[in-house]
């Protein structure tokens, strides 16, 4: 009555307010009115925006089929394989008939709900009325449970509602979604529309949305990367607990389709769309197969698995057969000991996750952004030999600067010691032989090593494939833990204060807070009398903490350093090839629009020469050889010689974006290129401990986690 209450006067106070002139009133559920779908691809808070307005308009069938699996796996009873029955067909069907049944679908959800809530209240007691199926054994009563049946003693858990009512909620919305699409102004709907993509895919035609794969210009565009590249493995990875999470037969079915997949690679993005959806929807059938299933076989393992513990066995252990919501005072098997089942206290919920997983992944490849990841990859198929050269010619350059380093260095060693042997051999006449031991080891002196010569600029050490930074300038946090231990946490708080200040402030800024910060002196120095014992304690804090925090951004910068080092050959053969990727997929889009033209002027022809474009002569009309005229010439890929390759790093001019990155943006950012980088190492060594923590046996050297682990981060 509350929430009744609480919605009629919100409904009020916006009718008095869109009354007022100037004030027009917004669609139903729109809350930002200004925001369409082409301001969702500004910034985040453009497509939050967006997302409030039209999150269940864009994602609602989904979030229908999620709510439909939830529901299944928290009822396990006769009702949850209606429900499953319905999600079958749902699956079944394209966008356009779901909503030609969903009406239908909706008015059974809402007879079956009021029927459930009424089962679970039964008879009142009062009327002393005895159900006809009231049994004493406990066989009954699970049975009793399983098809929801009212009972006086044992009445059914009232929180499965929750649950049933949600889902209704959500097909009623769907429904008005289905509505909507099918109204006559959907073209200046501000949400877009929902649309299958693969007559466009298949068409060739131009991607309407901003590409974010070539150039990440904002936090929406990291987002966007890290969900529409990176999801596909994590659904994998999502798939294969899933399958290991549990022995059984539906558990092998998962880690199967993880290694058929995982057998292609990336270039399963590179097949047909088509290709990809139908082999995508065939593992969404197998786990709603799954779903299915199990909640089928509560009927056995709740009711009568009692009787199969005597003679089937096997069958249990086979199709992991236990009792995910027994009746409140018996646990069927519980007696039994020569049949161990693994007990499975998780029910469907890994069985749930994977088919949202799933769901989110099918949903990515039916997305316009999908269409530029497949185009970055296929150039990066054909630039993969171009990446191959610049890192050979990089590899090339460091060791042939190592090597003049070396001769250098050699050069000096050998100048300096022709130097000392001429003064050898000019103090020589005055040499005497010593006669004992001790004369001998003081026998020299700091003179024999003097050097008078120039000195040249040359190395002092040798470091390969590392380039010589100059660490002035930088608050190393040793430096400032030693500075705080030598002179105060003060004059270490002031070191770093002053490198921050040459680093990034002006001289004006500098001279602007040199003035201010003598007149707070000024002003502070007559409230010293007052309270000069307080203020210390609390300067002694702050500065400890300002000292901490210190040591924590100079720690930050000092792992951002050593992360590009370790990185820097990715990262410039990265940054190389970024415009020669953004040629390539110009030059891949060209390509599949002139085969699209090509295709469609070949169908004209065909159907024009059926129409009578041969004339009299048997010689194809003049309009037929103008079509025929048309020719596909595929872009190609000029390819510089190693020896032209200018490995030096590029002076471009940074982004808005890139100068407002914080500090631990750059660090994560910093620590993903080292992961990238070095990525072989990093499966090695999730190779070495999966085999240190699975050592019970030699088998374990061949374990799917840290193969599966392993194999994923290495791709």
């Amino acid at each position: 009555m509350l929430i009744i209450a609480f919605e009629r006067i919100v409904i009020y106070h916006q009718r008095q307010h869109f009354n007022a002139p100037g004030f027009p009133k917004p669609h139903t559920g729109i809350i930002f009115p200004e925001i369409k779908r082409r301001d969702a691809d500004k910034n985040i808070k453009n497509c939050c925006k967006f997302f409030a307005n039209y999150f269940f308009y864009k994602y609602g069938l989904e979030i229908c089929y999620i709510m439909s699996a939830i529901t299944i796996s928290v009822r396990l009873d006769v009702y949850s394989l209606i429900y499953a029955i319905f999600l079958g067909i749902s699956l079944l069907l394209s966008r356009r008939g779901n909503a030609r049944i969903w009406p239908l679908y909706t008015i059974i959800l809402a007879v079956l709900l009021p029927v459930q809530f009424l089962l679970r209240l039964g008879f009142p007691l009062g009327l002393c009325l005895e159900y006809p199926w009231d049994g004493h054994s406990y066989v009954d009563r699970n049975l009793e449970k399983w098809l929801f049946l009212p009972d006086y003693e044992y009445p059914q858990n009232a929180f499965k509602f929750v649950a049933d009512f949600f889902q209704l909620l959500f097909v009623c919305l769907q429904w008005q979604v289905f509505r909507k699409e099918k109204s006559d102004n959907m073209e200046n709907y501000g949400g877009g529309d929902n649309q299958d993509i693969l007559p466009e895919v298949e068409g060739n035609t131009p991607i309407p949305v901003e590409d974010f794969t070539s150039s990440i210009d904002s936090y929406l565009d990291v987002i966007k990367f890290a969900i529409f590249v990176y999801l596909f493995w994590v659904t994998l990875f999502i798939v294969f607990i899933t399958g290991t999470a549990r022995i059984n037969i539906f558990s092998m079915g998962y880690v199967i389709a993880v290694f058929c997949f995982m057998w292609y690679g990336q270039e399963f993005i590179l097949l047909p769309l088509r290709k990809i959806r139908r082999r995508w929807c065939m593992l969404i059938g197998y786990t709603y197969f799954v779903l299915l299933l199990k909640a089928a076989l509560q009927l056995l393992g709740c009711v009568y698995i009692d009787y199969l513990y005597k003679n089937q066995c096997w069958l249990i252990q086979l199709l992991g057969l236990t009792c995910l919501n027994p009746s409140n005072e018996y646990l069927p098997g519980q007696g039994v000991k020569h049949c161990e089942v693994e007990r499975d206290n998780t029910g469907l919920m890994w069985d749930v996750i994977c088919f949202t997983f799933l769901l989110l992944q099918l949903r990515i490849y039916n997305s316009q952004y999908f269409r530029h990841v497949v185009a970055s990859a296929e150039a990066q198929s054909r630039l993969a030999s171009r990446g191959a050269e610049l890192i050979n010619s990089i590899l090339i350059k460091d060791v042939l600067k190592q090597k003049e380093d070396e001769k250098i260095v050699l050069y000096n060693i050998k100048k300096k010691m022709e130097v000392l042997k001429k003064k050898q051999a000019h103090k020589k006449e005055d040499f005497i032989e010593p006669d004992e031991h001790f004369q001998a080891i003081r026998s020299g002196d700091y003179f024999l090593f003097d050097d008078d010569s120039d000195k040249e600029e040359g190395p002092d050490t040798l470091t390969l494939g590392q380039d010589d930074e100059d660490a002035k300038g930088k608050a190393d946090p040793l430096k400032l833990i030693t500075t705080a231990l030598d002179s105060g946490t003060k004059a270490a708080v002031d070191k770093a204060d002053d490198i921050e200040e040459k680093k990034s402030l002006d001289k004006v800024d500098i001279q602007k807070e040199k003035k201010s910060a003598s007149s707070d002196t000024e002003s502070e120095e007559e409230e010293e009398e007052a309270g000069s014992e307080k203020d210390s304690i609390f300067n002694k804090v702050k500065n400890i903490l300002k000292l901490i925090l210190r040591v924590l951004e100079s720690f930050a910068d000092w792992l951002i350093e050593k992360c590009n080092g370790i990185s820097r050959n990715y990262r410039l053969v990265a940054r190389k090839l970024e415009k020669e990727m953004k040629t390539e997929k110009e030059k891949i889009q060209a390509e599949k629009q002139s085969l699209a033209v090509a295709e469609r002027t070949i169908d004209v022809d065909s159907s024009g020469a059926e129409d009578g474009g041969i004339e009299d002569d048997g010689q194809p009309s003049s309009d037929t050889v103008d079509l025929l005229e048309v020719k596909v010439q595929p872009g190609k890929r000029i390819q510089k010689p190693p020896s032209e390759i200018s490995l030096a790093e590029p002076q471009e001019d940074k982004t808005k974006f890139e100068s407002s990155k914080p500090k631990i943006y750059l660090l994560l950012e910093a620590c993903f290129y080292v992961i990238i980088s070095r990525s072989e190492l990093v499966c090695y060594f999730l190779m070495v401990l999966d085999q240190i923590l699975q050592c019970q046996s030699p088998v374990s050297t061949l374990t799917p986690d840290g193969i599966l682990v392993g194999y994923v981060v290495g791709t």
